[in-house]
C-alpha cells in the first residue's frame, strides 16, 4: 500500500527540483533583461489639443442616441445635452507622432497626475519582480506533484483531473505573473518608478509621494472597458495597440508637481481637476489604468488625479485594507486642501469607489473642520458603490459631505455582491447597497442603478456602463440636477428627499448598444 505513495513522492521530489531550478534559472535573468539598453522609441506628444480635434474618433452623446441599434426616443434624445462643447473644453489627450505601427488610427496618452502614500520602489527592484513571480511558481510546483501522481498513482482518472484543473490554475496565475514582470521589466528600462502594496512611514517633509505617469488607451479602446492581456487569448504581454499601457511613472517632489498641475489646471477653460480614489484589492498600476480610463470615457478636459491609498491588492486581506483606509484619511484631506489652494482649480471633482469612500468621508469631515470659511471646497463628489456602514455616514459624515461639496451624489445597488459579503462580514447595512427602506440624507442625491448592474459582483458599473458613463459626464461637465436627468425617475410623493432609479428600458438599450 505504501509503495506508490513513495514513488509519487519521489517522482514529485525529482520534478519539483527541475522546476524550482527552472523557475530560479529564469528569475535570475530577469535583472539582466533589466540591465539591456532599451530600444529608442518615438517621442511622445506632449501638447494638448482640442476637443474639436478627437470628436471624429469618440462617438459623441448625440451619436449614441441616433445609432441604429439604440432607436430615438424621449430619453435617449437627453443623452445629448450631456456632450461637453467641443468650444469651452480642451483635450487631455495626446496622440503619437507615428501612427504606422498600428494603421490610420491612433494610440492616444492621458497625463495622470497622481498622490499615494504607499511605498516607493524603481520598478528594477528585485523584490517586485520577486513577489509578482512567486505565485505562479507555486502554482506551477503544485501542477508538478500532479501530474507526478498521474504517473505513480493507482486512481489516475483522480489525479488527472486534479491536473488538469492544476494546469489551467496554473496558466492563469502563471500568466499574469508573467504579464506583471515583463511591465515591470519595461518600466526598469525606462527608470520608471513604482509603488507598492504597504504603507509608507518614512517620508520627512511632506506625507505623500507626488508625481506623473502616462497612460495610453489602444486605438480600437471601447469606452467602459479597461482592456488588459488575457492568459486565455494566450497574451502574456502588454500591447500598445490593444491594452491600456502604462508608459511611464515619474515621482516629483512637491514644487514642482504643484507647478505642473496648476500649469495643467490653467489650460483649460473651467480650470478643473477631477480625482479618483479607488476601492479595496486593487494595486496602483490598475488604479492607473481606471482613472486614464475614467478621464478619456467621459471626455474630461481638465487635469486627472489619482489618490492612491495602500490597499494590499489581494482578496483575502480585506481587514488589512480596512486599516490602512483609515491611516490614509489625514493624507487625503491634506492632498484635498493643497489642491484647492494650491492650483487655482475652481471646479474639483471627486469620484470614491467602494472602501475608498471611507478615507473620502472622513477626508471632508476633516476639511469641514478646519476650513469652514472656504466652504463649499468640491464641486462634484460622487460616492460609487460605498462600503461605508450607512447609520454611521448618516448620524456622524452626512453634514460634512452636505457642507464641502456644492452637490454630492450616491450611487447604490441592490445587487451589489461585494457589499452584501460586506454586510454579512460587518452585520450592518452598507451605504452602497440599497435596501428596504433605503435611508436618504439631505443635500445628497440617492441613485439606484440596480438596473445598469452587470459585471459578475455588480460592483464596477461606475465606470463599465455606458448609461453611468453618460451619468457622470452630465454631472461633471454640467453639474445637472437629477430631475433634469430624463434617464432617471422616482415617485417624488413618496420620499423627501426622493430615492432615484435609473429608468430601466433605457439602462437594457444603453446596455445592448455597441458603445
Amino acid at each position: 500500500m505504501r509503495r506508490p505513495w513513495r514513488r509519487v513522492g519521489k517522482i514529485a521530489i525529482q520534478t519539483i527540483v527541475v522546476g524550482a531550478a527552472t523557475a530560479i534559472g529564469g528569475a535570475a535573468s530577469i535583472p539582466l533583461m533589466m540591465q539591456r539598453e532599451s530600444e529608442p522609441t518615438a517621442p511622445m506628444a506632449s501638447s494638448s489639443r482640442d476637443l474639436a480635434m478627437l470628436s471624429s474618433e469618440s462617438m459623441t452623446s448625440a451619436d449614441m442616441a441616433g445609432d441604429a441599434s439604440m432607436p430615438a426616443s424621449d430619453g435617449l434624445d437627453a443623452f445629448g445635452a450631456l456632450s461637453a462643447s467641443p468650444d469651452d473644453t480642451q483635450s487631455t489627450h495626446k496622440e503619437t507622432g507615428d501612427p504606422s505601427d498600428i494603421g490610420a488610427r491612433k494610440v492616444e496618452y492621458v497625463r495622470v497626475f497622481y498622490a499615494t502614500d504607499r511605498q516607493l520602489y524603481h520598478a528594477s527592484n528585485p523584490h517586485l519582480w520577486i513577489t509578482a513571480i512567486v505565485p505562479g511558481v507555486l502554482c506551477g510546483l503544485i501542477t508538478c506533484i500532479l501530474i507526478a501522481g498521474c504517473f505513480a498513482g493507482r486512481r489516475r482518472w483522480a489525479w488527472g483531473l486534479a491536473t488538469c484543473v492544476g494546469m489551467v490554475f496554473s496558466l492563469i496565475v502563471g500568466g499574469q505573473s508573467i504579464i506583471k514582470v515583463t511591465q515591470l521589466v519595461r518600466l526598469a528600462k525606462d527608470g520608471s518608478d513604482w509603488y507598492g502594496n504597504t504603507r509608507c512611514i518614512s517620508l520627512m517633509d511632506y506625507p505623500l509621494h507626488l508625481g506623473t505617469s502616462d497612460v495610453s488607451l489602444p486605438p480600437n479602446h471601447r469606452k467602459g472597458t479597461v482592456e488588459q492581456p488575457s492568459v486565455f487569448s494566450f497574451e502574456f504581454q502588454e500591447r500598445e495597440d490593444r491594452h491600456v499601457m502604462i508608459q511611464h511613472i515619474e515621482t516629483l517632489g512637491a514644487d514642482e508637481f504643484y507647478s505642473e498641475l496648476t500649469d495643467r489646471i490653467a489650460s483649460t477653460a473651467d480650470r478643473s481637476a477631477l480625482v479618483y480614489i479607488h476601492g479595496y484589492n486593487v494595486q496602483f498600476d490598475d488604479a492607473l489604468r481606471r482613472t486614464a480610463q475614467l478621464a478619456k470615457d467621459i471626455d474630461f478636459q481638465g487635469a486627472p488625479i489619482l489618490y492612491s491609498w495602500p490597499s494590499s491588492g489581494q482578496l483575502l486581506n480585506y481587514q488589512r485594507d480596512e486599516g490602512n483606509v483609515e491611516w490614509s484619511v489625514a493624507h487625503l484631506e491634506r492632498f484635498l486642501a493643497d489642491v484647492h489652494q494650491q492650483t487655482g482649480v475652481r471646479q474639483l471633482h471627486v469620484i470614491a469607489h467602494s472602501m475608498g469612500n471611507r478615507a473620502l468621508v472622513g477626508a471632508l469631515q476633516l476639511l469641514q473642520s478646519h476650513y469652514p470659511e472656504q466652504q463649499p471646497m468640491l464641486s462634484q463628489v460622487i460616492l460609487a458603490a460605498p462600503d461605508v456602514d450607512a447609520d454611521e455616514f448618516r448620524d456622524r459624515y452626512a453634514r460634512a459631505v452636505n457642507t464641502v461639496a456644492r452637490r454630492a451624489t450616491l450611487y447604490a445597488s441592490a445587487n451589489d455582491r461585494a457589499l452584501l459579503a460586506s454586510f454579512q462580514l460587518h452585520g450592518h447595512r452598507r451605504l452602497g447597497l440599497t435596501m428596504m427602506p433605503q435611508p436618504t440624507v439631505a443635500g445628497v442625491d440617492l441613485v439606484d442603478v440596480t438596473p445598469v448592474d452587470t459585471s459578475l459582483l455588480g460592483h464596477s458599473y461606475y465606470g463599465s456602463h455606458p448609461l453611468m458613463i453618460r451619468e457622470l459626464m452630465s454631472l461633471v461637465h454640467q453639474g445637472s440636477p437629477p430631475e433634469e436627468r430624463n434617464w432617471l425617475t422616482t415617485l417624488k410623493d413618496q420620499q423627501v428627499p426622493p430615492l432615484w432609479r435609473f429608468v430601466p428600458e433605457l439602462a437594457a438599450q444603453a446596455g445592448s448598444a455597441n458603445y
